[in-house]
């Protein structure tokens, strides 16, 4: 029984080492729609930006952003409204210190702009979601909050454009 007790608590405490737990805030600025719009297909693109985010990064948003558009939240692709995003903030942090330091130690940020258009091009809405990797497995990934993000934008726009949706 002592062997167990002596044994047990270094396990237990490498499992959550190893699980660890990706931590994300994600907050989000709206500018509420400038007209009464509604569409059932939405086309995504990604603006040109000058920061310096890794391509994987950009593709991985942007699949999430096609996922949670498209499957989760029930619009169709096409040309009814276009949704032109952006990422807006960039930082990394330190890998190293969120896997040995932890407790917000090199957390690193992320932050994506979304701009709404109708077929016209005029701007009927924006979001802004940011996300934090604070912990987690090996140094915490931004998996979680890219994909906070890419959520909060298809959440905005099921919310203020759907067509069906009554908010």
């Amino acid at each position: 029984m002592k062997a167990i007790n002596l044994i047990l608590p270094p396990i237990l405490g490498l499992c959550l080492l190893l699980a660890g737990c990706i931590t994300t805030a994600t907050t989000v600025e709206t500018q509420k729609p400038i007209q009464s719009f509604k569409a059932s297909t939405a086309q995504i693109s990604e603006a040109t930006s000058t920061l310096q985010v890794p391509s994987e990064v950009h593709a991985r948003f942007g699949q999430f952003l096609n996922d949670e558009l498209y499957s989760k939240h029930d619009f169709q692709p096409g040309s009814g409204m276009k949704i032109i995003w952006s990422f807006s903030e960039f930082d990394e942090g330190s890998r190293a210190l969120r896997y040995f330091v932890g407790f917000g130690a090199g957390k690193g940020k992320i932050a994506v702009h979304a701009t709404f258009l109708d077929q016209k091009g005029q701007v009927i809405g924006a979001v802004d979601g940011f996300g934090t990797v604070v912990m987690g497995a090996f140094g915490g990934s931004y998996d979680s909050a890219l994909r906070e993000c890419a959520y909060e934008v298809a959440r905005y726009a099921t919310d203020n454009f759907l067509v069906g949706e009554q908010r």
